[in-house]
Parts: structure tokens; C-alpha cells; sequence
């Protein structure tokens, strides 16, 4: 699986792109100022030109639940994620 970040002037990662052979995909991640609120996942295709599409928005595949006013990733209440067979799951 290949994998390439990208991060805001503020060193906060902002995207993800992947491809793991049968999918490529960019994996979004947002953040307020108490730190990392959700990932989001959009599955795209590179067409022959090299162009990317992108035939659906992202979703929500992950979210944080920061306690307010926390310092940056310091308070995390809850993660809320989905398990392999596509269920919600909350930690």
C-alpha cells in the first residue's frame, strides 16, 4: 500500500492519499481548535490522462469527540469509528 500526507503551514495533516493496488482513495482529516474532530474517506479514479475523478463526496468514516476548550489532542472523549463489517462502533 502506497501512502503520501499532506500537511496545513501549521503542521496539522490535512490529507491522505492511498492506493492499495485495487482502490485509490484521498482520506480527508478536520480539526477544531481542540484538535482532530473527524476523517473522512472518497474513494477516486486516476483516468489514463493522469486526471483524478472523483465520482462520489467524501464520508465520515471516523469522528473525536475533544472536550472543549482542551488543550490541542489533550481531551478526547469518544471516538466514534465503523469495524470491518461496516457498524458503528464507539470507543
Amino acid at each position: 500500500m502506497a501512502y503520501a500526507y499532506e500537511y496545513s503551514k501549521a503542521g496539522k495533516k490535512t490529507k491522505l492519499t492511498w492506493a492499495d493496488g485495487t482502490a485509490t482513495g484521498y482520506s480527508y482529516f478536520l480539526y477544531a481548535d481542540e484538535g482532530l474532530i473527524a476523517e473522512t474517506t472518497q474513494a477516486i479514479t486516476i483516468n489514463a490522462d493522469q486526471s483524478i475523478s472523483a465520482s462520489t463526496a467524501p464520508t465520515i468514516t471516523t469522528q473525536y469527540g475533544p472536550r472543549p476548550d482542551s488543550e490541542f489532542m489533550t481531551g478526547v472523549l469518544f471516538i466514534k469509528t465503523k469495524n470491518g463489517d461496516g457498524m458503528d462502533v464507539v470507543a
